[in-house]
């Protein structure tokens, strides 16, 4: 009946139901309700299973980019794994717990309860490469979903701690200084001193309220630590040992081991060194740093065959780019090129945002001549080129300095042409290829790559691009923006001898701003300063340029052009050629130019010279 009644109300609506009686599956359905309920649920399944994958449920807040989506799918997928990984940390399994940690995250990358448990789960396991890269990420993540929580940064700090990235810590928690409760600020502490930054652990054991109220063992042993490496602890007793004797708990074992890594290379002690690092490394608490300290102490020290036998044999790799450079500085210092080579093949594409070590392979397999190799990197630069488009420059830049190396002209010309991109936001990458551009010829292609980026503010203090592109005007040969980018170098750092002296020989080589010139080299010769004979040059060649060539001609006399630099005894040759030009001496001027070597002059000297010896040969015809 209520089939019909129901079926009299639909044909009253829509009349053209009335017919569907003549359906075979219409009659089937009215007569089965088993089939009706099939059909409905299937109806529902397909209606549901869109429903819950599509990813229309946003997990980020507005302030985060990029904005992230999840389905109700993932949501489930996501608390799923997260028990997975208790239960696997609880059984002790913990590369599972791990990786179910990390599964439920990119499920839900928006869950702050999840991301804190991976955190505290990080804190309780041994350091690796593959955790400390983890913490970076996802303490980072937490932070930037959830800013201006202390105790998020309290969290993250301490796993930094763990995992031996002690300036993250500290640059984590210094902007809760003020705020921080007792135990943050003893790990606040704690990360200062690791990290080697004496200077902010002064001004914390400076400040009395920064001690905490209550009794605290481990405050104690970093305030007795820091006394040791500043002097104010008068003692005989070795400190470790004073250590173990006043704190038994285990708890505080690591500590002062790590605190003596930090006074046994302050003192130079290799010996105690290595023994606090052996603990260290059979607790499972090493870090990679401390055995590249342990390797700078013994270079340091002249040690340098232990410090090869302790490299060789190590086996980590290191958990950062910062530490794989330092690692690399390292084994190029010991002369084990080939392990430099091999370390940064392994760790560059590990980091495929990164140019840095990419850039450092194509340096060493550069100032190595290792040209196959090098055409060889550089299809794996290509491949990383996908994450980073820069690096497509880098390999193009490696395949044209392999063929010009091989003397395959045509083909180095070819792969020049292809570079294309702004390279200044990476000023090491530009330095590379705008001198290796120089050398094979193609200074206005380095020029064209650097130049369009120099105006922004990144790149306008950046010593190592202005060089560059006087490097790049010299090697053309250009006077055109020399004094500008001389300039901006003296701006950059005053106080650096080698670019003021530039500064001023690019002045005097353009005649330009006599005053300003002969005020700047006035300075240089000042009795108060140790006057070299470069400075006393400048000063003679700056009186000439204000016409005053008598006290020119006493300071020329009273330099020694072997002890000179080959470029400034050019320059002294042409001070003598121009003062004999000033006193009409030209017999005189025309033996001095008979010394100059035009090539290793200034554009602008070089220029001066020409047109003064075009008009002496006018005159003498």
């Amino acid at each position: 009946m209520r089939w019909l009644k129901m079926r009299h109300l639909v044909c009253g609506l829509w009349p053209g139901l009335s017919s569907w009686d003549d359906y075979a599956l219409v009659r089937i359905l009215r007569a089965s309700r088993l089939l009706r309920w099939a059909l409905v649920i299937c109806l529902a399944w397909l209606i549901a299973i869109p429903a819950v994958m599509v990813r229309a449920w946003r997990v980020t807040p507005q302030h985060v980019t990029p904005i992230i989506h999840i389905s109700l799918l993932d949501f489930l997928q996501a608390r799923s794994l997260e028990r997975s990984a208790v239960m696997a940390s609880e059984a002790g399994q913990m590369n599972q717990a791990r990786h179910a940690w990390r599964a439920a995250i990119a499920n839900h990358p928006g869950h702050l309860p999840t991301l804190r448990q991976y955190l505290a789960f990080l804190i309780h396991i041994p350091p690796q490469e593959s955790t400390a890269r983890d913490t970076l990420e996802y303490g980072k993540w937490l932070l930037q979903l959830n800013p201006g929580k202390q105790d998020e940064a309290v969290l993250f700090a301490e796993a930094c701690y763990v995992q031996g990235l002690y300036l993250e810590a500290l640059e984590t928690l210094l902007p809760f200084q003020t705020s921080l409760g007792d135990a943050a600020r003893g790990l606040l502490l704690k990360v200062s001193m690791l990290a080697r930054r004496l200077d902010f652990c002064d001004e914390l054991m400076a400040n009395p309220e920064f001690f905490p109220t209550k009794k605290d063992d481990c405050f104690n042993l970093l305030h007795l630590a820091y006394q040791v490496i500043r002097g104010s602890l008068n003692t005989t007793q070795d400190p470790p040992q004073m250590w173990h004797t006043q704190f038994e708990q285990a708890a505080h074992q690591v500590l002062a081991h790590q605190l003596h890594l930090l006074i046994s290379e302050f003192q130079g002690l290799p010996q105690s060194y290595r023994a606090s690092l052996d603990y260290l490394q059979s607790m499972g608490r090493d870090h990679v740093a401390d055995h590249l300290r342990y390797w700078e102490l013994l270079c340091r020290l002249g040690r340098y065959q232990e410090a090869t036998h302790s490299m060789e044999v190590f086996g980590e790799d290191p958990r950062s780019i910062g530490e794989t450079l330092w690692y690399v500085q390292i084994a190029q210092d010991l002369g084990l090129e080939e392990v430099a080579l091999r370390l940064l093949r392994a760790q560059a594409p590990l980091y495929p945002r990164s140019p840095l070590l990419w850039i450092r392979l194509a340096q060493e397999l550069e100032q190595a001549g290792r040209w196959d190799a090098m055409r060889r990197e550089a299809l794996g630069v290509r491949e990383a080129s996908r994450h980073l488009k820069a690096l497509k420059d880098l390999s193009y830049y490696m395949e044209a300095r392999a063929a010009h190396a091989d003397q395959r002209y045509q083909t180095a010309d070819q792969y020049v042409r292809l570079l294309e991109h702004d390279l200044t936001p990476w000023p090491s990458m530009a330095v590379l290829i705008g001198k290796g551009l120089c050398r094979m010829g193609h200074a206005a292609k380095a020029l064209n790559l650097i130049e369009p980026g120099l105006k922004q503010a990144s790149a306008r203090n950046d010593p190592a691009l202005w060089s560059l592109v006087l490097h790049a005007r010299c090697t053309m040969g250009s006077r055109i923006g020399l004094v500008a980018a001389a300039s901006q170098l003296h701006r950059i750092n005053p106080q650096n001898t080698y670019f003021r002296d530039q500064y001023i020989a690019l002045l005097l080589s353009e005649r330009r701003e006599p005053n300003k010139v002969l005020l700047m080299t006035h300075a240089v010769i000042n009795p108060s300063n140790r006057c070299l004979p470069r400075g006393a040059l400048h000063h003679a060649r700056a009186l000439m340029l204000n016409h005053r060539f008598e006290e020119a001609g006493r300071y020329l006399e009273g330099l020694d052009p072997t002890q000179l630099n080959r470029t400034d005894r050019e320059a002294y040759y042409l001070a003598r050629f121009e003062h004999a030009l000033g006193r009409q001496d030209f017999a005189m001027a025309r033996q001095e130019a008979t010394r100059i070597t035009a090539p290793l002059l200034w554009p602008g000297d070089a220029a001066f010279l020409a047109s003064a010896l075009s008009t002496l040969n006018a005159k003498a015809s």
